[in-house]
C-alpha cells in the first residue's frame, strides 16, 4: 500500500498498541494493521510520537531553510563584474 490516510481510531490504536507490544513492530503490524507495512506503522509512530512532544517536523524544518532562505540570498552571477573585482583583488588593475 503506497500511502494510507490515517484516521483517528488508527491513531489512538497505534498508541495504545505501542503500549501493550513495545517497539515491536511486527507484532503490532500484524495484528492491528496488516494492510500496512511494518515501516508504514513505525514511521507513523514516530510522527504521532514529535506531534505529542511539540517537536516539528524535520521536513518542514529543511523547507525553510533551503526553500526559503535559499531563494532571497541567491543572486545572478555576473561573470564580467566576478572578474573585475578578482582581478582589484590581486592588484591587476
Amino acid at each position: 500500500m503506497r500511502n494510507h490516510k490515517w484516521e483517528a481510531s488508527e491513531k489512538a490504536t497505534l498508541m495504545y498498541a505501542v503500549q501493550a507490544h513495545g517497539l515491536q513492530w511486527r507484532d503490532i503490524q500484524g495484528a492491528y494493521f496488516p494492510a500496512l507495512s511494518q515501516a508504514q506503522v513505525k514511521f507513523k509512530y514516530y510522527y504521532l510520537k514529535r506531534q505529542q512532544d511539540n517537536k516539528p517536523n524535520r521536513c518542514d524544518d529543511m523547507r525553510g531553510f533551503v526553500v526559503d532562505g535559499a531563494a532571497e540570498k541567491r543572486q545572478p552571477c555576473r561573470k564580467g563584474a566576478l572578474l573585475s573585482e578578482l582581478l582589484r583583488i590581486m592588484g591587476a588593475e
